[in-house]
């Protein structure tokens, strides 16, 4: 008797799921001294945690294996600290006043995508700023900040700001301000790839020195009735030198990482419309022209200015009878130039991420005489994710064709409680 055995083959797929979680706890407080001196006291815990878990699923029954592979299973975990604290002290006639304080920010990340499984990074600061008006119309506003960073030697910070009170609905306002910025441990140490992403981390990143200068004038018409209206008008100019830039590497493999670009320049302008049907309508639109300059020493890339323009249109309007107030802000997103590295760690060229609008809505209302506030609303709900580039040049991997940049995670929903202590 002859026997057959039919092998019956299971198909069977892998799924991933991704969970993550963000929590924030934020407290901060404010004590009168003296007549003319206060304190105020700001302290913020926030953590971040993105499991990934891989399971083999039978696809006859759908049930599924949690697969016993490290590679296939991670947990990454960042958390940040930072306290604030500053005194404040004025004379009585308000001539002069200073601010005196410290600024301490401590991150934390763990996880096998973390170099050597846990990195910390902190930056503690000390902080001056005096206030001088010597007319009741123009102040000015100088400013230090003491940095020590425990990975990076930053340097003595300054700014100087001044406003002056052309008349009673119009001021002008100038500044100029030496900045510094530290990598964050994303930036150094951070793998981040998955499906949608390919993006490296790098330890040998420098950290940022800037120039920051900024002209605004501002006209409101300062109306007592039920509609008023106001525009700003602001100039700006920031040179950026060790640029921390998120660059692609590779189209193909939609491979990016962070670089440092010798110095990076951005002019422009924004200019912006407000009117207010008091109290029940607020309406804010703006235009915005911004050109950015890229410079590379040990690149033979040149680039001119390449210039961009956005639109926002933001608003408010509160329905008196259930007492609910909305919220929408939209923008458009013009064409943004992206950094093309080559295989030699070069800046090749620029590609231009293509141009795109985003939006996001929500609705608030109080609650037990103003005790507790609750928050519903979506955010990025035209679910930017990866928008297309293409290049400027015809060599390179960008030659005729393009790739894509990673700008969000997408759409997401969102509730959010406000619980205000009184006496």
């Amino acid at each position: 008797r002859d026997y057959y055995v039919d092998t019956l083959i299971v198909p069977k797929a892998t799924d991933v799921y991704f969970y993550t979680n963000r929590l924030t706890f934020r407290g901060e407080g404010g004590w009168n001294l003296t007549e003319n001196m206060n304190l105020n006291v700001l302290s913020a815990y926030s953590i971040y945690n993105r499991t990934k878990n891989t399971y083999l699923k039978d696809m006859s029954n759908l049930d599924e294996i949690l697969i016993e592979d490290d590679a296939k299973q991670d947990t990454t975990i960042f958390d940040n600290f930072l306290l604030r604290a500053d005194v404040a002290r004025w004379t009585k006639n308000n001539v002069f006043k200073y601010q005196l304080g410290i600024d301490f920010n401590i991150e934390t990340g763990y996880g096998k995508r973390i170099k050597d499984d846990r990195q910390q990074i902190g930056d503690y600061a000390a902080f001056l700023s005096l206030n001088y008006a010597p007319i009741s119309v123009l102040s000015i506003q100088p400013g230090i900040r003491y940095i020590y960073n425990t990975e990076y030697k930053a340097p003595l910070v300054y700014s100087i700001n001044a406003k002056w009170d052309a008349s009673e609905m119009m001021s002008i306002r100038m500044s100029l301000a030496k900045g510094f910025r530290a990598p964050s441990l994303k930036e150094l140490y951070l793998d981040f790839v998955d499906i949608n992403h390919n993006i490296l981390g790098n330890e040998n990143l420098e950290a940022e020195t800037s120039l920051n200068i900024n002209l605004s004038a501002n006209y409101s018409s300062k109306s007592a009735a039920m509609y008023n209206w106001g525009v700003e008008l602001n100039l700006f100019y920031n040179d950026i030198f060790n640029k921390i830039e998120l660059a692609q590497i590779n189209a193909a493999e939609n491979y990016y990482t962070y670089i440092n670009v010798d110095e990076f320049i951005t002019q422009g302008y924004e200019f912006s419309f407000n009117n207010r049907i008091y109290p029940w309508l607020q309406l804010r639109l703006g235009v915005a022209t911004t050109g950015r300059k890229l410079i590379d020493t040990a690149s033979t890339y040149q680039q001119e200015f390449i210039y961009s323009t956005d639109f926002t249109a933001q608003g408010t309007f509160w329905w008196k009878k259930p007492e609910l107030n909305f919220a929408v802000f939209y923008k458009y997103n013009g064409a943004y130039p992206q950094t093309y590295v080559s295989g030699t760690d070069e800046v090749a060229e620029q590609v231009v991420m293509s141009a795109y609008n985003s939006l996001d809505i929500n609705v608030s209302r109080w609650f037990w005489k103003r005790r507790l506030n609750v928050q519903v609303g979506g955010k990025n709900l035209f679910n930017n994710t990866n928008i297309s580039t293409t290049g400027t040049g015809s060599g390179g991997v960008h030659g005729g064709g393009g790739g894509s940049v990673p700008v969000n995670w997408g759409r997401t929903f969102f509730v959010h409680l406000i619980f205000n202590f009184t006496k």
